[in-house]
């Protein structure tokens, strides 16, 4: 009795493929061989006569005919050498497939193809790119009729096949929304581009599971799926809230390099009130240094007047006024531009940040790479986890701070917003790892939490604008920044909510632009408003509070008056 071949379960090869991916590969060698192989290659040479058509294709595109070769351009060897590449893994996939076809082959086998078909189709997208930016320089020359037939018709198949392949391979490797576990169907608008996760039945399948914490990483950098958006938003700002907290902590102990302590001192982290035009006013920024400024005292030149009343810069006009006619009498307000002329005879103090301000910086900074990177971790392994609290971290983190800057002079309206903003966030935190409220079915409930939450910030900055009035708050700590922020929140978090625009294109979105997408960028874009009010906030403070040497009182009493 003759034994009968078994085939591994895994990848099933189509014919269609190998087929293109065989004859793809002579012609591919032939091309890489003959630009590698230039000028003996070319018209005159003594191999000319293997490589006869690409006289006529020379005079079609430049890029192969000597006009190429005499100027000395790389891009055709830089593209063959990367022809080598792509002709070996198409080989590779072959010897995979159809030869070797052992279990583990075969599970490697249309990873190997998906790569090879990915390069070949972006190596053909610069192709066309390097002509098209160079104002069709290599084929322009052409009539229509040459051009469609003998350069688009014959490269677009080099975009056209390989798309489909890599659409062949990625279904085989990437799941759809049928194929789901029910705990994984988060959004049934988002239909194909799924990581598989594990527990699938199909020994075809198994073999592309995303089932370890290893392959969950992986994916993050292998192939395009539809988490790769997500992931890498909050990751890489994740990464750059940890490295601006580390500039900080570095200029707290006098360590920042010198060629960057000019970004911490751009105009936009300073409030309107204190943007200068005049030249003390430019002395006092740039000796202002933003948070968290050197521990010591910034003094300029000689003693000042300080004592006297009369204040060491101009005061715009607005808000500040009455802070000006707070800090000195009318008679030393007309010497003042005589003052900003003579600045280097004058004393610039700048109070250095104090425990409440390395506290409340630090919160933010923690709070925001806790919840970015919990967000990219979540989306990595969300096919390996379902656990995620950061948008709430970030949200409490973000408020600590605003309220000790807005309510800065009212320390019991600082600890009663902020014991209910931690009390709210501690509620949310529970709705959020419940796992009662875990499923797809509370998806509406878990936004709401966060928008209620998110909204809740109505209340402390419409208490501290009827203190002080809105003209005040914005133009000395940088409200619309704040306002910008809690606005990009709340539009994120209602899109992603009503699942739009997917909710009018199903499955058109699916890889790019999908409503969670939307909401990562929306939520970095606000960090990123929420961090310049900061800034604006402590420049503010820790500026005026030392003009007049009246300290935080009389600022308090300037503001309110």
């Amino acid at each position: 009795m003759t034994a009968t071949a078994v085939t591994p379960p895994g990848h099933r090869p189509k014919r269609w493929i190998s087929l293109w991916l065989g004859l793809s590969s002579l012609i591919v060698a032939w091309d890489f061989h003959y630009v590698l192989l230039r000028p003996r290659s070319m018209k005159g040479g003594d191999l000319a006569w293997i490589w006869s058509p690409y006289e006529l294709y020379g005079g079609i595109d430049y890029i192969y005919g000597p006009t190429a070769w005499d100027a000395k351009d790389g891009f055709p060897a830089a593209q063959s050498i990367l022809n080598v590449a792509e002709t070996f893994l198409n080989f590779v996939y072959l010897y995979l497939a159809h030869v070797r076809r052992s279990a583990s082959a075969m599970a490697a086998a249309p990873l190997v193809g998906f790569a090879a078909v990915v390069m070949t189709f972006s190596k053909t997208v610069l192709y066309w790119l390097n002509d098209y930016c160079c104002g069709w320089c290599k084929t322009g020359h052409n009539n229509w009729h040459d051009r469609f037939f003998l350069w688009i018709v014959p490269n677009g198949l080099w975009l056209l096949v390989p798309g489909l392949i890599i659409y062949s391979f990625g279904a085989e490797m990437f799941a759809n929304l049928r194929q789901l576990p029910e705990w994984a169907k988060d959004n049934p608008l988002i239909r194909r581009g799924y990581r598989r996760p594990g527990g699938t039945g199909d020994a075809a399948k198994k073999t592309y599971e995303h089932d370890t914490f290893a392959k969950c990483w992986r994916s993050v950098w292998a192939y395009w799926h539809n988490e790769t958006v997500n992931i890498h938003t909050h990751m890489w700002g994740a990464m750059f809230a940890f490295v601006l907290s580390s500039t900080h902590l570095l200029q707290h102990f006098d360590l920042l390099p010198a060629l960057v302590r000019p970004l911490s001192h751009h105009p936009l982290f300073y409030p309107s009130s204190l943007t200068f035009t005049t030249a003390a006013g430019k002395v006092l920024r740039l000796a202002a240094a933003s948070y968290p400024a050197t521990k010591h005292a910034s003094s300029l030149s000689e003693p000042s007047n300080v004592a006297t009343g009369q204040p060491p810069v101009d005061l715009v006009s607005g808000p500040l006024s009455s802070l000006r006619a707070f800090f000195a009498p009318p008679s030393a307000a007309a010497k003042v531009s005589q003052a900003a002329s003579q600045v280097v005879h004058n004393t610039l103090t700048v109070r250095p940040p104090d425990t409440l301000d390395v506290v409340g910086f630090g919160i933010f900074f923690v709070a925001a790479v806790i919840c970015l990177g919990f967000s990219a971790s979540y989306h990595t392994v969300g096919c390996h986890s379902q656990y995620v609290i950061g948008i709430v971290v970030m949200i409490v983190g973000s408020f600590l701070p605003a309220l000790h800057y807005g309510f800065y002079c009212h320390p019991h309206f600082q600890l009663a917003y902020s014991v209910a903003i931690i009390l709210m966030g501690s509620v949310a935190i529970y709705v959020v790892i419940a796992p009662k409220y875990g499923t797809p079915h509370y998806r509406p409930y878990r936004t709401a939490v966060f928008l209620v939450l998110g909204l809740s910030a109505i209340f402390p900055v419409l208490h501290i604008v009827n203190v002080y009035g809105y003209d005040t708050i914005t133009q000395t700590m940088g409200l619309r920044f704040l306002l910008t922020s809690g606005a990009l929140y709340v539009v994120g978090a209602v899109l992603y909510m009503l699942r739009v625009p997917e909710r009018f294109a199903p499955g058109r979105f699916d890889l790019v632009g999908s409503s969670h997408q939307i909401f990562h960028c929306l939520i970095l874009l606000a960090a990123a408003a929420h961090y310049i009010s900061l800034r604006r906030a402590y420049a503010f403070w820790h500026t005026v509070e030392t003009m007049g040497g009246v300290g935080k009182e009389g600022v308090c009493r300037a503001l309110e008056s």
